[in-house]
């Protein structure tokens, strides 16, 4: 879950609107990067949205009143 949260949706738009997909650095099997290829308009539609709801000044999907501690 941790994972998930580090996302950096914003990031991740860029990436998918310029080369059709998103490296994946954090969270990946043996910490090594990962392309996830996007295919479908859905797949983008979704990535657009989680930029929209990015909460932090990061862009991270962390709510702001939560801590990686917590």
């Amino acid at each position: 879950m941790e994972e998930a949260f580090l996302l950096r949706p914003t990031q991740a738009l860029g990436q998918a609107l310029a080369r059709k997909q998103v490296r994946v650095g954090h969270g990946t099997k043996d910490g090594r990067p990962q392309k996830v290829s996007l295919d479908e308009v859905v797949q983008l539609e979704m990535l657009a949205r989680a930029a929209r709801l990015a909460a932090s000044a990061a862009g991270t999907m962390i709510p702001r009143s939560y801590t990686l501690a917590r």
